[in-house]
């Protein structure tokens, strides 16, 4: 049964929540998701606007060919803590319920959900850059040498890779 949306107020969240897809033909939960606007996240599905999954989309082109929309259902509220919610903890709640619907979906031999994998929103946003056979976030090279992470953000946009990795703090590049 799809969700009741009248108690949430029109607007963003204060937070966030955690949401799934149920195909109505099987009962099956396809996708586990996270939004702070679950009336819109919940427009887009039902007016198939969604295109950053193939699999998703093609469920969702299949059942609006029988009429159907997904079932889109709250499975949990978080609320936030002086006026935030950590990211972390949104990802991580996230991936546990992936996880556990991905388990549980093997178990009874349903079909397997949608998500890919249990997603590091954190990392996956965070550039990885290689150098000198050594791979780290830009958080983590700019720690190396000493810098912050926005100065080394500047390097990267004006020089490059080797030339900003091996300048030391408070000197300027030399380009060759």
């Amino acid at each position: 049964m799809a969700s009741d949306f009248r108690h949430l107020p029109d607007h963003r969240l204060h937070g966030f929540c955690l949401y799934t897809l149920t195909d109505p033909r099987t009962n099956q939960v396809r996708y586990v998701g996270q939004t702070s606007n679950p009336k819109l996240r919940k427009t887009v599905y039902e007016r198939r606007w969604c295109s950053h999954n193939a699999g998703l989309v093609a469920l969702i082109a299949d059942l609006a060919h029988d009429g159907l929309v997904p079932e889109f259902d709250v499975i949990a509220e978080l609320s936030c803590v002086n006026g935030v919610v950590g990211s972390n903890l949104v990802t991580l709640c996230e991936n546990k319920m992936i996880r556990h619907y991905r388990n549980y979906n093997r178990y009874n031999g349903y079909q397997p959900l949608f998500n890919v994998a249990p997603v590091d929103r954190a990392v996956s946003r965070t550039p990885r850059i290689t150098f000198a056979g050594k791979t780290q976030c830009v958080a983590a090279w700019a720690r190396d040498l000493g810098i912050t992470r926005e100065r080394l953000r500047q390097r990267l946009e004006k020089y490059t890779v080797e030339v900003a990795l091996t300048t030391p703090k408070g000197h300027k590049p030399i380009i060759t």
